[in-house]
């Protein structure tokens, strides 16, 4: 029996990292049917209010800091951590984190999945080269699964930690060629997001969604964090005046669609305030914070199109054959368009490039004129795109 298990999982109040943690653990077991699959996360809270059913075991790890603040004052650990950040912080980092991550339970499983798809974007990745490293020296097998990862984001100590991976599952082309061309060429394979192959649950349809004639609207407060700087609010404007066009200019409703409800980082803060703004129209919906993936997938395929700037959602819409415009700001928006359309231009909108706050609305509005157009192209692709995803449990099974 093969034991399975993915981590750097944040929880299941980010639906699209919920989304990922049940469509793998469905994919390895259809390939692997005497397979189990533990979810190592940061809060066993919220994945056990999602009751993740594909899941055999749930446990909760952190990089608990006190670990190794805890040395004591003259231990060999306190005079280590001392050299090292004299040599290097990044070296003091991982030497840090080394001892936060050490845990008895990793001993057990045969094959780790890093679903962490975005941990090589941001800065400090000090956690995952300590956890890695760790994995390594256990003899364990260490996947990257579902990555996207811009050149602009790599670094000496990235790039290094890519190399120890025994398998790489880059999610869009962009990401495989970058990879690639920084010599990170080890059993890489390009496969899409697994979030694809997840199934849509239908609930009853709320006041004011009417199915085929509503606009479904997704907002990140993230996107505030890629404005320019003399171009501050932008994203928030460019939403309104896509919301007044929706309701002036067409005979569609709205539904408000929140993907990640984190504490640190809720969609519903700007989409409450967007939908208290035009709620008395009797034309807009905002969705409940408390649905599940799935359930949010069900929504969305019932909609006639999809503006949104999570990465997930927009996977929830292509998935379910819904022309969709991204307002993005990473790599795998771009790449994933490009992967599916064979071009991300007038479908990805990259927030950091916005000069003008009617362009998203003129983006939506070359969508419509499109829509057939887009919907037939997904259509056509979609099938065989969402095997690519399946496949890449196929490269599990090689390890």
């Amino acid at each position: 029996m093969s034991k399975y298990a993915l981590y750097f999982h944040s929880g299941s109040l980010n639906h699209g990292c919920e989304a990922i943690v049940r469509s793998s653990a469905e994919m390895i077991k259809e390939k692997d049917e005497k397979a189990k699959v533990k979810l190592y996360t940061f809060s066993s809270k919220e994945d056990d209010a999602a009751n993740l059913t594909e899941i055999d075991e749930i446990e909760e790890f952190k990089f608990n800091a006190g670990r190794a603040s805890s040395f004591p004052l003259f231990s060999i650990n306190r005079l280590m951590l001392a050299i090292y950040s004299r040599i290097s912080q990044t070296k003091a980092d991982e030497f840090y984190y080394s001892f936060s991550c050490k845990n008895p339970t990793l001993r057990q499983s045969d094959v780790y999945l890093s679903i962490g798809g975005d941990n090589y974007c941001y800065g400090d990745v000090s956690p995952v080269v300590a956890l890695n490293r760790l994995l390594k020296r256990m003899g364990k097998k260490i996947v990257l699964w579902g990555c996207s990862i811009g050149e602009n984001d790599l670094t000496p100590q990235k790039v290094k930690d890519l190399k120890r991976y025994d398998l790489i599952i880059a999610r869009e082309s962009i990401t495989y060629e970058t990879l690639k061309k920084a010599g990170i060429t080890k059993n890489i394979k390009l496969c899409a997001d697994p979030a694809f192959t997840l199934n849509a649950e239908y609930l009853p349809l709320p006041e004011g969604f009417i199915e085929n004639k509503t606009i479904g609207l997704n907002i990140s407060p993230l996107i505030m964090r890629f404005e320019k700087k003399n171009n501050e609010g932008i994203g928030m404007k460019s939403m309104k005046n896509l919301i007044v066009y929706i309701l002036e200019q067409t005979d569609y409703n709205i539904a408000f669609i929140p993907h990640v409800a984190s504490s640190h980082s809720n969609d519903m803060q700007p989409l409450s305030l967007l939908h208290n703004m035009y709620k008395d129209t009797g034309r807009t919906v905002l969705l409940s914070n408390n649905l599940n993936a799935m359930q949010l997938k069900g929504y969305i395929a019932r909609c006639r199109a999809f503006v949104g700037s999570r990465a997930h959602a927009a996977i929830a819409s292509y998935s379910s054959k819904v022309p969709t415009l991204v307002l993005g700001y990473s790599v795998k928006a771009k790449g994933m368009a490009r992967d599916i359309f064979g071009s991300e231009e007038g479908l990805v909108l990259p927030i950091q490039e916005l000069r003008d706050e009617n362009e998203l609305k003129n983006a939506f509005i070359n969508l419509l004129e499109r829509e057939e157009e887009y919907r037939q192209k997904l259509s056509e692709v979609m099938p065989d795109y969402i095997k690519r995803a399946k496949s890449a449990a196929d490269h599990l099974l090689t390890l």
